[in-house]
């Protein structure tokens, strides 16, 4: 069941219950705002049928759960406010990139062997700041966060392992060029490229394949982007996907 999810999907979501969420937060298919008993198994119906054969029962089960968590409302298919925090984390917020001002932010580690947990706990924690991996113990972001990474390292008692630096240049090669080989910027802008191109598909299938390429989206400065970056182009045409959707299910 965890592979049909992640396929349809599109590795956003894990299990059942956070992808109706998603899919009631976008007004899929499971989004039909029903009134009474009888649209609900309608609504279950559909799904089943647009999440590529799931049993309904498997939909409604993750439904109810959804429900005594206080993700979804009660009495209707819709989403709370508790509901939507939970998935807030998987959406992009904007396609705007920060300025930068040229500096390069490091974190440099040698955590031993039997300390492995801290040292896979710290390198999961610069990844959420945004740090790239240059090599398994070089972490490097072009905004700092070295505050934050700093606060991690003293609560762990790691001060001894790691060192926290800031340059205006790492290596010989060009900042592009750098970001590129740690964040696979070509490939990711290929990624964009394809999402835009791509025609024959749902709309529920564009949203996520939206969402699954912008989760890898590292939001880095426009200087350190390729020149043609689709980014941009890919979030406004995600926004007018999401828009028509809405549109649609609320006439």
């Amino acid at each position: 069941m965890k592979d049909k999810i992640l396929d349809i999907t599109e590795g956003v979501c894990e299990n059942l219950v956070d992808m109706s969420l998603m899919f009631l937060f976008f007004g899929l298919e499971l989004g039909l705002r029903p009134k009474s008993s009888q649209s609900v198994y309608r609504a279950g119906k559909a799904a089943e049928k647009a999440l590529f054969g799931i049993n309904y029962q498997i939909i409604k089960r993750s439904i109810y759960l959804a429900r005594e968590k206080g993700w979804i409302r009660p009495s209707e298919l819709k989403i709370t406010e508790e509901g939507r925090r939970r998935i807030q984390g998987r959406l992009p917020k904007n396609a705007e990139n920060k300025s930068w001002d040229g500096k390069w932010h490091i974190a440099l580690f040698d955590i031993p062997e039997k300390q492995r947990g801290k040292r896979d706990s710290l390198r999961h924690f610069l990844k959420r700041l945004g740090f790239g991996k240059l090599f398994e113990s070089t972490w490097i972001s072009p905004y700092n966060f070295l505050g934050e990474a700093g606060e991690f390292i003293k609560s762990n008692d790691l001060d001894s392992y790691v060192i926290l630096s800031i340059s205006d240049r790492v290596g010989v090669k060009g900042s592009r060029e750098l970001a590129d080989r740690v964040w696979h910027l070509g490939e990711l802008n290929n990624d964009y490229k394809n999402f835009l191109q791509s025609k024959e598909m749902s709309i529920t299938r564009k949203i996520f394949q939206y969402l699954s390429i912008a989760q890898r989206d590292p939001r880095l400065p426009g200087e350190l982007l390729p020149i043609d970056w689709k980014g941009r182009r890919a979030f406004d045409s995600y926004q007018e996907l999401t828009k028509i959707n809405f549109k649609n299910i609320s006439t």
